[in-house]
Parts: structure tokens; sequence; C-alpha cells
């Protein structure tokens, strides 16, 4: 008996192939037609992705991108949370409230990053036995621990400020996120 190949042929392939972008360009346009005719914006998550609006939240090694719907990146936030409520106010024309999210991650974001260098260095200087070193980066970080306390609280203030935005149904997904 003759073994039968499981592989398909080029032309099987070139099919299936114009078979996906075909549904994928169907769902694009369906999508873009649900999103057009909303009143309020539409929070999808899919897969690992989140679509609201006309925009598409991408988790991503640096940490959260924002795309438009061309799949164009704008910006990048380092945490999820204040990335969707940045979406979501830019949707509802919240625009002061969208910048000072925006501003309040990076910041956040930033100190944290200088908090993690600071003790690595710190301890270098305790591993060296650099006590200059040492109680330099020692007090770096302790500004920086008190400034990214200030940091997260005024984040916090905008997202719950974001959260109450009377996005009818969304309201309710933003609380499952």
């Amino acid at each position: 008996m003759k073994a039968k190949s499981t592989t398909l042929k080029k032309s099987e392939k070139e099919v299936l192939n114009l078979v996906v972008k075909y549904i994928t360009h169907w769902t694009h346009l369906q999508l873009d037609s649900i999103i057009k005719n909303e009143k309020n914006p539409i929070l999808l998550k899919i897969g690992d992705d989140f679509v609201i609006g006309k925009n598409k939240v991408r988790g991503t090694k640096l940490g959260w991108e924002i795309l438009n719907n061309y799949d164009e990146p704008q910006t990048i936030f380092y945490y999820k949370l204040p990335a969707i409520l940045y979406c979501l106010s830019m949707a509802n024309n919240k625009f002061v409230l969208a910048d000072s999210i925006r501003s309040n991650d990076s910041r956040v974001g930033k100190l944290s990053v200088d908090k993690e260098m600071f003790v690595q260095k710190y301890k270098s200087g305790i591993k060296n036995n650099d006590n200059f070193r040492a109680a330099l980066f020692l007090n770096r970080l302790s500004n920086t621990e008190t400034i990214l306390k200030i940091a997260k609280s005024d984040l916090e203030k905008s997202l719950l400020s974001a959260k109450y935005l009377n996005l009818g149904k969304t309201n309710y997904e933003i609380n499952r996120i």
C-alpha cells in the first residue's frame, strides 16, 4: 500500500493563505463598523491584546504599546491599566485626563527603574567596601523612593478619575481587568 503525503500541495497552501487573508480582512471591516456605530468606546480582549475604540493595546518587552487602527505605534506605557484607561479617555475626548495618565505612568515607570538601579549600585558599593559610594546611592535611593511614593499617588488619582468616566457598559469591563 502506498503512503499518502500529509503535506499540502503548493496550490492548496496558496488557497489557504488567500482564505486566511480574506477572513482577516473581513474581521477588520466588521470590527471597524462596530466601532464607528457605537456611542461608547468598545473594550475587547483579543488574545493578549486589548482593542479600545480605534486603538489597540499590546504587551511588549518594554511595557504596553498603544497602536492606532493601522497598527502604527503611538506611545508606550509601563503598566497595562494606565494604557487601557488612556485609550478610553482619548476615545471620550478627555484629553487632559489622558495626558495626566500618560505623564504619571511615565514618571512612575522611570522612577521605578531609577530605584532598581540605585539599589544595585548601593549593593555594589557595600560589596566593594566603598562607603562613599554606598552612602551616595543610599541617599539617592531614599530621595527616589519619596518621589516615587508621590508619583504613585498621583497616578492612582488619575486612574480613579478615569475609571469613573460615564462609559455605560464599559465600566463593568474595566473593573474586570
